[in-house]
């Protein structure tokens, strides 16, 4: 049986990356952080120390988790997305469409990524992340949404789909809760 979410797998993940549902909600929220932002990469860490969250977030990720509502999504829904994070901003590749291409039809062009400003909040428990889309029908809008790096360096990012609800502040998915929960991968580049 198919999950009832393949069919909204484009949106769900746009999502993520419009705030954890900048498409689905507009929030606001106030008091500029007062901590590292995107534009500001900590000094190296000492050795043996982790390093600050605007140095650690920066590179490729790809989703191992998804959590819609308490239910896991298969991977393969969402099979392709990615993100990237640099000094300044993330870059969204969403998943290609999945489709069973004709006899002698070429595959579909690599989606286009999607821009983002982002803004770590580290002088928050749990960590916050602004983000602000650069481009299509949400720019200029920011939402939220928290983060937090797991035990085994996964980055993982909570949101509410709920408009009028509040930053989630925990790090769950539940039916009730109207969350969606991703844990990303560093990706790690072989040479």
């Amino acid at each position: 049986m198919r999950h009832k979410l393949v069919a909204l797998r484009p949106g769900l993940c746009l999502s993520l990356f419009t705030g954890l549902s900048i498409s689905c909600f507009n929030l606001a929220f106030a008091e500029p952080p007062a901590a590292l932002t995107s534009g500001q990469v900590a000094q190296q860490a000492p050795a043996g120390e982790v390093p600050a969250d605007a140095e650690r977030i920066l590179g490729e990720w790809v989703p191992v988790e998804f959590i819609f509502l308490g239910l896991p999504i298969p991977m393969e829904n969402i099979a392709g997305l990615k993100v990237v994070f640099d000094k300044e901003e993330l870059k969204l590749y969403p998943p290609a469409p999945v489709r069973k291409l004709k006899e002698g039809e070429l595959p579909p062009p690599a989606p286009t990524p999607i821009k983002f400003r982002y803004q770590l909040l580290t002088d928050r428990e749990p960590h916050q992340i602004e983000l602000t889309a650069e481009e299509g029908p949400q720019q200029g809008q920011t939402t939220g949404s928290i983060y937090q790096f797991d035990e085994k360096g996964r980055l993982v990012i909570c949101g509410h789909l709920d408009p009028a609800a509040p930053r989630p502040d925990v790090f769950e998915s539940t039916d009730t809760s109207r969350t969606i929960l991703f844990k990303f991968e560093r990706v790690v580049n072989k040479k």
